[in-house]
């Protein structure tokens, strides 16, 4: 097969599959606070693969499809910008 066949049969199967990417972002601090899990997010803290999939579920997440992003949502950033320059630094 030449290569212009090959790349159309290749672009066929892609046409077949195509869709947007979705970013899915899965909060850990909304699933944390409505189980009463205490944790702060500027201290090591272990989110378990089980813990993702209950999360995705208490969210009403749909299934995850190939290209999808997963984004875990830890609230790192947000206490971060709370801290006062001084608390930051150290």
């Amino acid at each position: 097969m030449n290569a212009f066949k090959q790349l159309l049969k290749l672009s066929n199967n892609f046409s077949n599959l195509s869709r947007c990417t979705l970013t899915r972002r899965v909060d850990y601090p909304r699933y944390a606070q409505a189980h009463n899990i205490s944790f702060n997010p500027l201290e090591t803290h272990k989110i378990t693969i089980a813990d993702i999939e209950a999360i995705i579920a208490f969210q009403d997440l749909p299934p995850f499809q190939v290209g999808d992003i997963f984004f875990l949502y830890t609230g790192f950033i947000d206490a971060l910008e709370t801290l006062s320059e001084e608390d930051s630094v150290s």
